[in-house]
């Protein structure tokens, strides 16, 4: 790539480069300041000289005494792309990975050195938030629910302290009994809880006033029983969850491999009419 070579022979490369740590050190350290205790932050870079990567990695240790760095090489089994002997960061050289070079680094944020004016604000009862049209799920409705998760998915979260609640729609969804989290975040929630299951289209038919949500399908995962269900079914569950562009898109591609130009082709007016734009339309033929 001789405009890269070009650009680290330039006469301002230098001058370049402490711009960009000048930059990443007031991203670091915001980022550390606004990091909740007990968390952790991942720094990392595209570039492989030290000044960008090393040495900024040791100035937030100097400069923050609750910084401590993760031992990645040998948390992730990467021995072999620690950017030296001992070193706690990786280094992922081009020539050793068949990949574009990177450094990552890790630090967690000791909440003891943190000190008690950082710590998180205590557990939030999330029930106390829950709309006022909202109805707590009575008893008899609730273990129906259950069983019903169980017999289709052989799944249930068990959550002791969670409530369920049912909205105006007919949309149950399951509530945490309190929730850690910096003052005046949770009040900002759209969702508080979990969506498990929905009001069924037609409950003569059904045999049951609820269809499993596909939230819940997705908290399962590879633990339910219809686990061994097709890439399709899952990929249809996320598009319907997640709502987004690429979601649907991957959908829509895999449709369009399988040769279900009908079922692509729905997907495209399902996205148009949500008034979602793709960043990539295929057709495959």
């Amino acid at each position: 790539y001789p405009e890269v070579l070009k650009q680290w022979a330039d006469a301002d490369h230098a001058a370049s480069t402490e711009r960009r740590q000048a930059l990443q050190r007031e991203l670091l350290g915001s980022g550390w300041q606004a990091l909740e205790p007990g968390g952790c932050l991942v720094y990392s870079t595209c570039t492989l000289n030290s000044a960008e990567n090393e040495a900024q990695c040791e100035w937030l240790l100097q400069s923050h005494p609750d910084a401590r760095a993760v031992a990645l090489p040998s948390l992730l089994g990467l021995e072999a792309a620690a950017a030296a002997e001992g070193s706690h960061y990786l280094r992922l050289w081009p020539h050793a990975f068949n990949a574009e070079g990177f450094f990552v680094s890790c630090f967690w944020k000791d909440p003891v050195l943190t000190g008690p004016a950082l710590c998180p604000a205590p557990p939030l009862p999330l029930p106390a938030l829950v709309p006022k049209s909202w109805r707590q799920l009575p008893a008899d409705r609730a273990q129906a629910l259950e069983t019903l998760a169980l017999q289709r998915l052989g799944f249930w979260p068990k959550k002791p302290e969670a409530e369920l609640f049912e909205d105006g729609s007919g949309d149950v969804w399951l509530v945490p009994g309190s929730v850690s989290a910096p003052g005046g975040l949770a009040e900002l929630k759209l969702d508080i809880g979990l969506k498990v299951a929905k009001a069924a289209k037609d409950p003569s038919t059904s045999g049951t006033p609820f269809e499993l949500a596909e939230e819940l399908y997705l908290l399962a995962g590879p633990r339910a029983s219809g686990a061994e269900q097709g890439t399709e079914f899952w990929a249809a569950i996320l598009a319907e969850t997640e709502g987004s562009v690429s979601a649907f898109s991957a959908l829509m591609e895999l449709r369009a491999s399988q040769g279900d130009a009908t079922g692509a082709a729905e997907l495209f007016e399902e996205m148009r009419r949500r008034q979602l734009r793709p960043s990539i339309i295929s057709f495959n033929t």
